[in-house]
């Protein structure tokens, strides 16, 4: 099994443009599509596809009680010399996902892969 974030295939954007996470967060970061994701196993491993299991709308609520975490905690944070921009760049990062995760325009996919057996 393997666990990926994803795009839909229709707005692949990993090289065309630079949107908040990929600057901010995960520089030089990408979110494949599944065709992305799925093209070497298919072209490199003798692994065959079994199912594909989407858990977007789950990460979408980790995502909240992340940042409601997060949040509860912006006087520690600020002790251990975590200043106001810090703080709120996180915030944006947990509120921009998590919409981004409800609206389907990411998901969290989970690939779950067996060995094609041997032909003798």
């Amino acid at each position: 099994m393997d666990q990926n974030s994803r795009q839909p295939e229709a707005s692949q954007r990993c090289n065309s443009s630079i949107d908040f996470t990929y600057h901010y967060i995960f520089p030089g970061g990408c979110l494949p599509s599944v065709s992305e994701m799925l093209l070497p196993v298919q072209h490199r491993t003798s692994l065959q596809l079994r199912r594909i299991e989407t858990f977007g709308q789950d990460y979408a609520q980790t995502l909240k009680m992340w940042h409601q975490r997060f949040s509860e905690k912006t006087k520690d944070l600020a002790k251990l010399g975590y200043n106001d921009d810090f703080q709120r760049l996180w915030q944006f990062y947990f509120c921009y996902c998590e919409a981004g995760f409800r609206e389907n325009t990411i998901d969290l996919v989970h690939f779950v892969c067996r060995r094609q057996p041997h032909s003798h």
